[in-house]
């Protein structure tokens, strides 16, 4: 799901001590709902909306499938939403070429994206019930000498928030701080689907505020670009 394609160099840079941690960042009120960084859409969630969502216990990142923008054409879209302090996570929307019967398919089948997602060492299912599947998922970085994983549980059947069959991951366990994932799907026509990635990953590797947003961007747009060709392969 993350392809992080510049970990390794900025792993090892962590480990010989090029790069310090990232500095705590102090509570702040967000004062617009969105706005740009670059080429990206960053979402911030309004502190009233919010406090709002977490008293009714609907999960803030579900409410996110609300603002999920429509790509036109075979560019996609890339957003940051807002984590916690100043960290995002991101999101990346594309158009797939394939009927959203063989995209789901795809994207349920966790036991090969070893084989075409970047930068995966390991893939694999680990324990289902009837609701939910267990899966643990491993990458590499330092050239294979550091490898990270984590163990989520993702929605046998996707919730349908406004639109959007949502498949959204909770983190188990895993040799990093916290990892997030949420795959969403909508169909287009019956030829073709939208598929939206959202990804977090916090490691314990200590590596700056910036180069993990920067990672979690890279990640969600390039996972999301993995699994359309993936989907599209006869």
């Amino acid at each position: 799901m993350l392809a992080w394609p510049v970990l390794a160099t900025l792993a090892a840079e962590a480990v010989m001590g090029g790069c310090s941690g990232p500095a705590k960042s102090p509570e702040r009120d967000w004062p617009t709902t969105s706005g740009t960084a670059g080429n990206a859409r960053v979402v911030f969630p309004a502190p009233s909306a919010m406090s709002a969502r977490v008293a009714s216990g609907t999960p803030v990142e579900t409410q996110a499938a609300l603002t999920v923008p429509l790509p036109e054409g075979r560019a996609g879209t890339d957003e940051s939403l807002i984590e916690e302090g100043e960290l995002v996570r991101g999101r990346s929307t594309v158009q797939v070429n394939a009927p959203i019967d063989k995209a789901r398919a795809k994207v349920l089948e966790f036991n090969h994206y070893v084989e075409f997602m970047p930068f995966y060492r390991g893939s694999r299912v680990l324990d289902q019930t009837p609701e939910r599947t267990k899966v643990f998922m491993q990458v590499a970085a330092l050239g294979g000498l550091v490898k990270m994983d984590a163990q989520v549980w993702f929605l046998r059947r996707g919730a349908q928030v406004d639109g959007w069959e949502t498949y959204a991951s909770e983190f188990d366990s895993g040799n990093v701080n916290s990892f997030k994932a949420t795959w969403r799907l909508r169909e287009l026509d019956p030829s073709h689907t939208w598929l939206s990635l959202e990804v977090f990953l916090a490691p314990k590797l200590p590596l700056p505020t910036s180069v993990l947003n920067d990672e979690n961007r890279k990640g969600a747009r390039d996972g999301v670009t993995a699994m359309r060709a993936r989907i599209e392969t006869p």
